[in-house]
């Protein structure tokens, strides 16, 4: 999984960060979405958001900090 640090233009060259950084990631708010600190979190393609449910999906890194069921994010440790 790679994140970019800035919007790209379409069509342009732009910068990938594959691992080592930190990036405040969109989750799913509501019951049962929570996201333990050090949890492993995986990029869920199909709803462009943070997941801890592994089937399916590519791993992304570690949660830095907990998220609640009604926080619409996750920090995570990318490639951690």
């Amino acid at each position: 999984v790679r994140i970019a640090k800035q919007d790209i233009a379409a069509n342009k060259l732009g910068a990938l960060c594959a691992g080592g950084a930190i990036f405040k990631v969109d989750k799913v708010v509501g019951g049962s979405t929570a996201i333990a600190d050090g949890a492993i979190v995986y990029a869920d393609d199909t709803n462009q958001v943070a997941t801890t449910t592994a089937s399916g999906n590519k791993r992304m890194g570690l949660a830095v900090g907990a998220a609640g069921d009604n926080d619409a994010f996750v920090y995570v440790h990318l490639g951690a």
